[in-house]
């Protein structure tokens, strides 16, 4: 449940860790419970609680996680600009790119937010059997279609979803975000692609998205 909290800080500052301009806040002694804060002027911290997080369900994964990375710009395609990945096409012929892309261990430890080859290197794991199915999964129709801003840039972010498969003895199917430029036919740039819990085992498996 969600409730408020107040601390004063100064002498109690050690009790709690900023994690940059989000505002989150990490207890020490359990940095699985998160604050989400808002900073009202010193010395006020006004918080709210969230509940604690559980680690990540790896079940799904088609590949280990990674989370040792070469200095490359996230800006730079995945694995180089001189030779990157065979561009990613959808549905309707619109051709998209897998960019190195950043990772950051937020909201909680493992829970690393981002984009591109990073984020879902250090969070889902990438290899070959994901960029399979990466592929397969956005030739479907986009199950969710929203507006969203980055940077001043109005973009459409799609998330598809592919068909299922079982493994770990868990129901799992692909689901891929791609962002695209509004109101373009050009390409764009993939958010995330990962192996989805969808039942447990003895459920159903999911059908083609």
């Amino acid at each position: 449940m969600l409730g408020s909290y107040t601390r004063q800080l100064g002498l109690h500052l050690s009790l709690v860790l900023f994690t940059g301009s989000r505002r989150t806040v990490f207890l020490p002694q359990d940095k699985r419970t998160a604050l989400q804060c808002r900073v009202f002027g010193s010395p006020l911290l006004k918080c709210r609680f969230t509940d604690k997080f559980i680690s990540l369900d790896h079940r799904c994964d088609l590949t280990p996680v990674t989370r040792s990375f070469p200095p490359v710009p996230e800006s730079e395609l995945y694995p180089s600009n001189q030779t990157p990945l065979a561009p990613f096409i959808d549905g309707r012929g619109r051709a998209s790119r897998l960019f190195w892309g950043r990772e950051t261990e937020l909201p909680a430890p493992e829970f690393y937010s981002g984009k591109g080859y990073r984020h879902i290197a250090a969070k889902h794991g990438w290899g070959p059997a994901d960029e399979q199915a990466t592929r397969n999964a956005i030739h479907t129709r986009p199950i969710t279609t929203e507006t969203t801003k980055v940077k001043r840039r109005r973009l459409v972010r799609r998330t598809y979803e592919g068909g299922g498969y079982r493994q770990n003895l868990a129901s799992c199917r692909r689901v891929v975000v791609i962002d695209y430029p509004i109101r373009s036919r050009s390409g764009g740039e993939m958010i995330t692609s990962y192996g989805a819990l969808v039942g447990e085992p003895g459920s159903p498996l999911p059908s083609q998205g």
